[in-house]
């Protein structure tokens, strides 16, 4: 009967810790590693879907001038890119419209798999750096997305 039980454990424990690999990288970031920038042109087409756009015109260069005021349809704006050299980014998007806030989008590739995660902070315009502060410390909303 024990050595069911281990069994079935090991079977259930498995999947587990190979689901886990996003999270993993996401609380582990090193900032040194990564490299950033502030131009729209940075993004890659594939994220534009999962930031909310359909093309780059949608969206406006930190420091170009940038109307978060509208409530028919969302305006976008870039706070800053980061990637490293494991193809892990970081975007930080503004929007304004019916509400004004801040997404962090973390995209990672294991394999051909793209993996989106985004993150919601109470503070607004954070930089990359102070981001990856408040996800060490562990106070942020986590959403996966499909």
């Amino acid at each position: 009967m024990r050595v069911l039980i281990l069994t079935i454990f090991l079977f259930v424990k498995m999947p587990l810790f190979s689901q886990d690999t996003i999270v993993t990288w996401i609380r582990n970031i090193d900032t040194s590693s990564f490299k950033i920038s502030y131009r729209k042109n940075n993004i890659p087409k594939e994220f534009y879907k999962y930031i909310g756009i359909y093309n780059k015109k949608e969206i406006s260069n930190p420091r170009k001038n940038w109307s978060p005021s509208c409530i028919l349809r969302k305006h976008y704006k870039l706070n800053w890119i980061a990637k490293d050299k494991s193809n892990h980014w970081v975007i930080s998007v503004t929007y304004g419209g019916r509400y004004l806030g801040t997404t962090y989008h973390y995209f990672d590739r294991e394999k051909s798999n793209l993996n989106i995660n985004q993150m919601i902070f109470r503070k607004r315009d954070l930089t990359f750096e102070q981001a990856v502060k408040i996800i060490k410390s562990g106070n942020f909303k986590f959403e996966e997305i499909d």
